[in-house]
């Protein structure tokens, strides 16, 4: 309707006849011809205006810190440290249960009489094991110095096979002398590491065999954190490579090794972090802690909530193209924050997206951009 009004203004003739007086005078009518034309084209470029739908827009972000859960963690060491009697031998003194020692430090003591007497006679026995060597050995080179005729082969056999009997006999003797002390001197059970006693497993004056176990040391150093991730999470990046852990901000945790089975009740991985030393220092065993963790991509952006909309084809956003035209873009949301969500998508540091005047939007869209509304995303 306005293009046709406008069509027939600009045919309507620049002259006009009028009479009066017996006189005929001329009239210019091109001011108000000219005005009425300017106001129609004013009022179509007001509705092409109106056509083009007016939208906010803000920036899109890199999420440096990734997107962010936590997992339920317990303290506790990699490895016991297990004390045994070596010997048949008494339990004389043990340091009781929740002592805390230090690396080198006296922790038990076996009673060493019969050993000691076991020594004495493989001593004994090794002596005369060694003199009966000697006599073996004199005598046979003695008559193997003879001339042939004088000595039978058989005799020499002999000679030979008792001078190899009694080296055998002395050497061993001899490791069982070696292995004797080497009991003996583990009578005595001295602390490998600082750490703390646990529960006593014998007694003072109770008789122990080979192997029996005296007590466990629990060491100081060595503590990890064993957490459970779920395998939802675990699925959603296939990789831990580019995960970050901590107990807090500027406390690190480093993932030492992780499980190749999945619990099948709880459907978790287990993952065992270790921290720096001044964090181990004031970890307890068996204290339950909330690890944070954070998943860092190039790809995760931050959005604001109203950027985003849903519809039964999946979590889209509308992306300005320079040319004020958008564009409808797949996102996934990875973690949410306080009126932001964290996606992963194609979205770049800088983009801008539409978060006012989505509806009705269409593909390739030509839109007006509201500077005033809009914003960036903090």
């Amino acid at each position: 309707m306005i293009k046709e009004t406008l069509s027939r203004v600009m045919f309507l003739p620049g002259n006009q006849s009028e009479s009066g007086h017996g006189k005929s005078t001329r009239k210019n009518k091109v001011p108000k011809i000219t005005v009425f034309a300017l106001s129609a084209l004013g009022l179509l470029t007001g509705y092409q205006t109106l056509a083009m739908s007016l939208v906010e827009t803000a920036e899109v972000k890199l999420w440096q810190n990734g997107a962010n859960h936590s997992l339920h963690c317990k303290v506790q060491t990699s490895h016991l440290i297990q004390l045994s009697s070596l010997s048949r031998a008494k339990l004389n003194w043990v340091l009781p249960a929740g002592s805390r020692v230090e690396q080198g430090q006296l922790i038990a003591r076996q009673d060493g009489y019969f050993l000691e007497r076991e020594i004495e006679q493989l001593e004994i026995d090794l002596a005369s094991a060694s003199a009966e060597f000697a006599y073996a050995d004199k005598e046979f080179r003695r008559l193997d110095a003879l001339e042939k005729q004088l000595v039978s082969p058989s005799t020499l056999n002999e000679l030979q096979r008792r001078l190899e009997l009694a080296r055998l006999s002395k050497a061993g003797l001899a490791n069982q002398l070696k292995e004797a002390n080497y009991r003996y001197r583990q009578l005595e059970h001295f602390a490998p590491q600082n750490g703390q006693l646990l529960a006593l497993q014998a007694q003072p004056g109770q008789y122990l065999n080979v192997g029996d176990n005296i007590t466990r040391l629990q060491p100081a150093a060595n503590k990890e954190l064993v957490c459970e991730l779920p395998l939802s999470r675990f699925r959603e990046n296939q990789s831990l490579e580019q995960v970050a852990f901590s107990l807090s901000p500027g406390h690190e945790l480093t993932l030492l090794r992780t499980s190749d089975s999945v619990d099948s009740t709880s459907q978790t991985l287990t993952l065992y972090l270790k921290g720096e030393d001044e964090i181990q220092e004031h970890l307890l065993p068996g204290e339950r802690l909330q690890v944070n963790v954070s998943y860092r991509h190039a790809d995760l952006s931050l959005l604001p909530l109203d950027a985003l909309e849903l519809t039964r084809e999946g979590t889209f956003a509308w992306y300005l193209e320079p040319n004020n035209k958008v564009k409808k873009t797949p996102v996934k949301v990875v973690a949410s924050q306080k009126d932001y969500f964290v996606v992963k998508s194609v979205l770049q540091n800088g983009d801008r997206v539409v978060t006012l005047g989505k509806q009705g939007l269409a593909e390739a869209q030509q839109v007006q951009v509201n500077t005033n509304g809009s914003r960036e995303s903090e």
